[in-house]
């Protein structure tokens, strides 16, 4: 619910409460920091499979 900057006694509020308040951005941070950790964890596990591909090419080529 978007806060418009009146408190439930019908009285305005100031700048910093309505800062203090406001909940909109609150899924979006949320969202990017599940998104940060998953591209992370892609990051490792890409990172670990290649250096097993990379180790089993080079074994190959070695035998050849």
């Amino acid at each position: 619910m978007r806060n418009s900057g009146w408190n439930p006694a019908g009285r305005k509020q100031s700048p910093f409460a309505r800062l203090r308040d406001e909940e909109s951005g609150a899924d979006m941070i949320e969202y990017a920091l599940i998104a940060t950790l998953v591209a992370l964890g892609a990051i490792a596990a890409i990172q670990g499979v290649g250096t097993k591909i990379g180790s089993y090419y080079s074994t190959i080529a070695s035998s050849l």
